[in-house]
């Protein structure tokens, strides 16, 4: 469609440690997952993060209103990959 959901996976590296007073052992150097950074893009425009589920409503104006009560009877929420998944589709679908 027209509206296009992008995710990037976000992951940190934390080095080793090594131990400190009263420590038994050093701590490993370890990679940890953290939350993913989600983007959209609409047609061939610009890529866009999402920071919030009004401000990416906000951003669509043609179908605002339809957007807007869909999301609020669906209660999405941008932190969940497929509550965007769902307003992707739903949008595309319209």
């Amino acid at each position: 469609g027209n509206f296009t959901l992008l995710a990037k996976k976000v992951v940190r590296f934390t080095e080793r440690q090594e131990a400190k007073a009263l420590e038994s052992s050093a701590t490993p150097a370890e990679f940890t997952r953290v939350q993913d950074v989600y983007y959209y893009k609409i047609g061939n425009g610009e890529v866009a993060r999402i920071t919030s589920l009004k401000n990416l409503i906000e951003s669509l104006p043609d179908k605002r209103a339809e957007l807007s009560a869909y999301a609020k009877k669906e209660k999405l929420s941008t932190r969940k990959e497929e509550d965007l998944k769902k307003l992707s589709n739903y949008y595309n679908g319209l």
